[in-house]
C-alpha cells in the first residue's frame, strides 16, 4: 500500500520472451532445478509489471532491461560459492551446493540465450 507520492521500486528476473509449450517441455529439468534452489517463481517479462503497475494506479518512471549488467553475478555467486565451500556443506549439504553451482550455470545459459534477464521497475502512485 502506497500513499499518494509513495514510490515503488522492484527487481526481479524477468521472462525476455515468450517460450513455446515444447521448448518449456524440453526444458523443465533446468527450470526444475531453478526452483529446486531459489523456490517457486513466476517470471513475467518486464513490460507486464509495469502493465500491472499502470493498472492499479502506479506511474511508472522508470523501466529498465538489466540482463547485460547482472551477467557477471554467476560467476561471482560461484566464486563465492567455491571459497565458502566447506562452511556452506554443513547448512546445504554437497548436493545442495552441487546444485547452486548447477543453477548458476542455468542462469548464465538463460541470460545468454535471452530466456531470462533482470530488470527494475520503479513507480509512484498518483496524488
Amino acid at each position: 500500500m502506497l500513499r499518494p507520492g509513495g514510490r515503488l521500486a522492484l527487481c526481479d528476473i524477468v521472462a525476455r520472451r515468450e517460450l513455446p509449450l515444447p521448448e518449456v517441455v524440453r526444458l523443465v529439468q533446468p527450470f526444475t532445478l531453478l526452483r529446486d534452489v531459489f523456490g517457486d517463481a513466476k517470471m513475467e517479462p518486464l513490460a507486464r509489471y509495469a502493465e500491472r503497475a499502470a493498472r492499479h494506479g502506479l506511474v511508472v518512471d522508470r523501466l529498465d532491461d538489466l540482463t547485460t549488467s547482472t551477467r557477471p553475478t554467476f560467476e561471482r555467486w560461484r566464486a563465492n560459492a567455491r571459497r565458502h565451500r566447506e562452511e556452506t556443506i554443513p547448512t546445504l549439504g554437497e548436493d545442495g551446493v552441487r546444485q547452486f553451482l548447477e543453477a548458476c550455470d542455468v542462469l548464465e545459459r538463460f541470460w545468454d540465450d535471452h530466456t531470462l534477464g533482470y530488470g527494475l521497475i520503479a513507480a509512484r502512485k498518483g496524488a
